[in-house]
């Protein structure tokens, strides 16, 4: 399942990748932004509590 997990995550951050590189610049202050929020979502969503 980790390697699921994984997998989804490589897809989706090459996904916004291939997104960034189209956009002009005076929209890459907000995307990179949404970049941030969802990345820091999906770390949230697949984290693991060692505590």
């Amino acid at each position: 399942m980790f390697e699921a997990i994984k997998e989804t995550l490589y897809l989706e951050k090459s996904l916004l990748v291939q997104n960034e590189l189209k956009l002009s610049s005076s929209n890459e202050r907000n995307y990179r932004i949404y970049v941030n929020i969802t990345l820091q979502h999906f770390t949230e969503m697949f984290s693991v509590d060692y505590n």
